[in-house]
């Protein structure tokens, strides 16, 4: 009787040891911080997710002097890593004066070190986020 307890409590301890490490395999690289470039147009940006191929920032876009519908993250914003360019597949729409939403990468593997540049949004003209 007492050797099904032990194993009782065995077994509940590894399937707790494997969800907690799934928990974490899920989430690693999830705890970036979150970079900011302030100006005229305020932009913070933060890698949230890697998941399937898929390279997710959360970025939030500010600004109380430029109409930002005018301005396109698709064609604006690159992922760079070891020299290679991305172009993001997804990317909020610009509209007024705030935006937030997702932007989104397509890469094969999770790097260690990577930037995003955001290009020509007033006033400054080449923004640099790297991790």
């Amino acid at each position: 009787m007492k050797t099904n307890y032990i194993l009782i409590i065995l077994v509940v301890l590894v399937v707790a040891g494997v969800i907690f490490a799934y928990s974490a395999f899920q989430n690693a690289g999830t705890d970036y911080e979150k970079k900011t470039s302030q100006s005229a147009v305020n932009i913070v940006l933060a890698p949230k997710t890697f998941d399937k191929g898929s390279f997710s920032f959360d970025i939030n876009i500010d600004t109380h002097t430029v109409e930002l519908s005018q301005f396109d993250l698709k064609e604006l914003a690159t992922l760079e890593i070891n020299g290679e360019e991305f172009k993001p597949i997804t990317a909020p729409v610009l509209n007024g004066h705030h935006t937030s939403g997702s932007l989104v990468f397509n890469i094969e593997e999770k790097p260690k070190i990577f930037s995003v540049v955001i290009k020509d949004i007033p006033d400054i003209s080449l923004r640099r986020f790297s991790w």
